[in-house]
């Protein structure tokens, strides 16, 4: 028996070098992004179903603390009762507004039907329905000529002459080819030459013989331009048409284009990640410069008002945390967290709320902003009770979410916040959206509910619980006396 031999090794196949060259100049030609299938299932909004995005039709209003209204000895401005007549006023403007929808739409629908039995035929429908009339008439005009048995004569000998008309040729006559236009050969005239066309001329090479794709290649912003909607240039246009037959017109004195040239740019430039007085950033959307517009401006800071101020620096600690690198994030949340009271509730909750409710939020990006709010929440404490509606709209719906992380902080928030603003002020704000006109609302709120019984406990909700209960198992212990 021979011995095992060792494993014979195989040639390996690829492809050359040259036609890899090629898929890679093509791959960056065409700029394609890896991650552009997946860009819309990263954002919420765009994954969500139609009972999701009723939270953007949720509108927010900022919460009366009477708490602070009676300390202060002032009158108590949209309290409870103003809420509550809100609400229902709301309620009544849903009752009535249904049934008129619902006639607008039953009206379009019947519309619709109206115009399609109005509109008109098109030209296959008419030419099939000639076609039919044509068939029609002469199957008529055919059985009209038959010799029908009542025609025949009761003798033997007797017959019936058929009159027929003088135009129309007999039966066995084989039938008259008609003349076509089209079977008669072309008249030509030998005197007649082929004209001479500027298109037949051959385009003018350019110095030095250089291709046309090279040009387009070595344009400035290739990578930016779309190759199909390119801006030509004159050396260009040369290379493209005959030098013979054109005439370059001047433009007329004060002519100036209203789009210019670098404005037909199918894909934007990349926007700048590293800002003045941020820093570099892992990256910036341009989502982000709607609501970070005011930082990339250089202002003197001597002319801005206190406000002004902190809006700039909320901003820009919000941007680090959203867009900035680890380090930096970190650095930046515990800015934001030790500066919580100094900044004041409104300017912060004026900024992060609004950045929660963008359609064009990803899963990473809420999760920052939670957090956000999770810290800032435990540093104002009962300065938040303004917004605890506001903060509820945001977080809500959290709760219906269909990513458990996110449901798990919906509740961790929400119980935080029934902590800081206190039970009293947390059922004088959601009571008036249990009795929404909108299910989602409806829905929403109930949720939100059981979290604050879960979190504040039944010692909140029943005070005196503990005092009614005789039975000797049910009773409190008692505190341990301290020893002098």
């Amino acid at each position: 028996m021979s011995a095992p031999s060792s494993p014979r090794s195989v040639d390996s196949f690829t492809a050359p070098k040259e036609v890899l060259r090629e898929f890679a100049d093509l791959a960056e030609e065409d700029d394609i992004d890896p991650f552009a299938e997946t860009a819309k299932t990263r954002q919420i909004a765009a994954r969500q179903s139609d009972y999701h995005l009723r939270r953007f039709d949720h509108s927010a209003h900022d919460s009366t603390d009477a708490f602070a209204a009676q300390q202060d000895g002032t009158e108590v401005e949209g309290g409870y009762k103003d809420a509550m007549r809100l609400q229902r006023l709301e309620k009544e403007e849903a009752r009535v507004r249904k049934p008129i929808e619902d006639k607008e739409k039953q009206d379009r629908e019947e519309g619709g039907d109206k115009m399609d039995l109005a509109r008109t035929p098109p030209r296959a429908e008419l030419d099939e329905a000639e076609k039919i009339l044509v068939e029609v008439a002469a199957a008529a005009a055919s059985s009209g000529k038959k010799k029908r048995r009542w025609d025949v004569g009761n003798g033997a000998g007797e017959t019936t002459d058929v009159k027929m008309e003088e135009n129309e040729p007999p039966a066995d006559a084989a039938p008259k080819k008609r003349r076509s236009r089209w079977d008669a050969a072309p008249m030509t005239d030998a005197n007649d030459a082929p004209k001479r066309s500027r298109w037949d001329q051959t385009p003018h090479q350019i110095p030095n013989d250089t291709p046309m794709v090279q040009i387009i290649m070595n344009a400035p912003g290739f990578m930016q331009d779309d190759k199909h909607n390119c801006y030509l240039t004159d050396e260009e246009l040369d290379a493209l048409l005959p030098t013979s037959g054109y005439l370059i017109v001047a433009p007329p004195p004060g002519y100036a284009p209203a789009v210019a040239p670098r404005k037909l740019q199918a894909t934007p430039p990349e926007l700048p990640t590293e800002i003045p007085s941020v820093g570099n950033l892992a990256f910036f959307k341009a989502e982000d410069a709607q609501y970070f517009a005011k930082i990339p401006k250089e202002e003197d800071e001597t002319e801005l008002s206190i406000y002004e101020m902190k809006e700039r620096k909320i901003m820009r600690l919000l941007l680090k945390i959203k867009n900035g690198t680890p380090p930096v994030r970190k650095t930046a949340l515990q800015q934001i967290t030790d500066k919580a009271r100094k900044f004041g509730a409104g300017p912060l909750f004026d900024k992060i709320l609004p950045l929660l409710m963008e359609r064009t939020l990803e899963d990473q990006e809420r999760h920052l902003l939670v957090k956000v709010i999770d810290r800032v929440l435990y540093k104002l404490d009962d300065l938040v009770r303004p917004y605890v509606h506001r903060i509820l709209v945001v977080i809500e719906p959290l709760l219906i979410d269909e990513a458990s992380y996110a449901r798990v902080e919906g509740r961790e928030i929400i119980s935080n916040l029934s902590k800081a603003a206190g039970l009293a002020h947390m059922i004088s704000t959601m009571r008036p959206d249990i009795n929404h006109a909108d299910e989602y609302v409806r829905n929403t709120t109930a949720r939100a509910f059981s979290v604050v019984a879960s979190a504040l406990g039944s010692t909140y909700w029943r005070p005196d619980y503990p005092t009614n209960r005789h039975h000797d198992g049910m009773r409190r212990p008692t505190p341990p006396q301290e020893s002098c």
